[in-house]
């Protein structure tokens, strides 16, 4: 049994709207799918967890796919969680019938980058994870970037960096905060990324977590399955 860490690249044209107005607003710094329930015929309920505006994200909501039910939570801090219960077509389907296949599961949560892709682990026989790699439309350009035995530490959301923690990471190593001693402060760091210190300061640490269980979790040793990650 082997489990995939899995990248896809949507089209703009052919992106959800959502997550597409995510990546023009400018202000979401999180998006993950946490559960999913129905078929792809059947429609889908979604549970989303959205870091961001709430309100200008339920307004685009309506507008965009009105037909839609939805219903939201406020989460602690500038987050809100999403129920929504939607149709799939085009990509999207041709997505999810892909990895809608005997022996192979969809481990949570999918994770919608500010870059455009979609990034989701699966977990199954090594066969049958290729197989639902080759039937990814190729349009969504499937990139495999990670190969291992199955184990629960895969799939923990600590060991991958949302978007504004890799901004705020990569802000910190500029200014060289990790360097030996500290060239730049904590408040450094969030005047060049526009934050709180106190934001840029848990933004750390919690990134700082995320790659110490990474890094603890072991290296990589299996050789890849399906297509190849570009450039590996």
């Amino acid at each position: 049994m082997r489990s995939i860490r899995l990248a896809v690249a949507m089209p703009p044209d052919d992106r959800h709207p959502m997550h597409q107005y995510a990546m023009d607003h400018g202000g979401y710094t999180a998006y993950w799918q946490l559960h999913w329930q129905g078929r792809p015929d059947d429609g889908m309920t979604l549970l989303f967890y959205v870091e961001g505006p709430l309100a200008p994200y339920l307004e685009a909501l309506e507008e965009r796919v009105p037909d839609a039910t939805h219903s939201v939570t406020e989460a602690e801090g500038d987050g809100f969680y999403l129920y929504v219960h939607a149709d799939l077509d085009g990509l999207d389907r041709g997505l999810a019938d892909a990895i809608d296949r005997p022996g192979v599961l969809l481990v949570p949560p999918l994770e919608y980058r500010m870059d455009g892709t979609l990034v989701a682990s699966l977990v199954g026989p090594a066969e049958e994870l290729s197989a639902t790699v080759d039937e990814i439309p190729d349009a969504l350009d499937p990139e495999v970037l990670q190969v291992r035995p199955y184990g629960e530490r895969s799939f923990r959301t600590a060991g991958a960096l949302t978007d504004r923690q890799r901004e705020i990471v990569l802000a910190a190593l500029e200014a060289g905060y990790y360097e030996e001693p500290r060239e730049a402060s904590v408040e450094e760091v969030a005047d060049a990324t526009g934050c709180a210190p106190s934001t840029a300061a848990e933004h750390l640490r919690k990134a700082e977590a995320a790659v110490m269980e990474r890094a603890a979790s072991g290296p990589v040793t299996e050789p890849a399955v399906g297509r190849p990650a570009t450039g590996e």
